[in-house]
C-alpha cells in the first residue's frame, strides 16, 4: 500500500512544477490521501482563476472533489468577465459583490 501512495505522491509532485506558486503536495502518509485516490473530482469553472487564491493554485482541492471558486453574477452581468468568488467566501475579489447579501435582497 505505501508503494502505491509513494507513486501517487511522485506523480502529483511532478505535476506541481508546471504551476507557479503551487503548494507542495500532500505527504504520502497524510490521512487525506484517500480523497486523492478515488475517482471523484471537481471541475473548475472555465475563466475563474486568481493567482493569489490558495484554492485556485492548489490542484488538490479539485482532485479531492472539494468545492472550487465560482463565477460572480455581478461581474458577468456587467461584462467584466467571470469574476472570482473564492470557495471559502461569498465576496467577489474583482468587484466586491457579496453573493450572500445579493441573495438576501431577492
Amino acid at each position: 500500500m505505501s508503494d502505491h501512495l509513494d507513486d501517487v505522491a511522485q506523480r502529483q509532485e511532478s505535476s506541481w512544477s508546471s504551476i507557479p506558486g503551487a503548494p507542495p503536495p500532500l505527504p504520502a502518509d497524510d490521512p487525506a490521501q484517500c480523497l486523492l485516490q478515488d475517482d471523484f473530482y471537481t471541475i473548475p469553472v472555465e475563466g475563474v482563476y486568481d493567482s493569489n487564491c490558495f484554492i485556485c493554485t492548489d490542484p488538490e482541492f479539485a482532485l479531492m472533489g472539494l468545492p472550487l471558486c465560482r463565477s460572480c453574477p455581478s461581474c458577468e452581468s456587467a461584462g467584466r468577465g467571470k469574476g472570482h468568488i473564492p470557495a471559502d467566501d461569498c465576496v467577489c475579489t474583482v468587484c466586491e459583490f457579496d453573493e450572500y447579501e445579493g441573495r438576501r435582497e431577492v
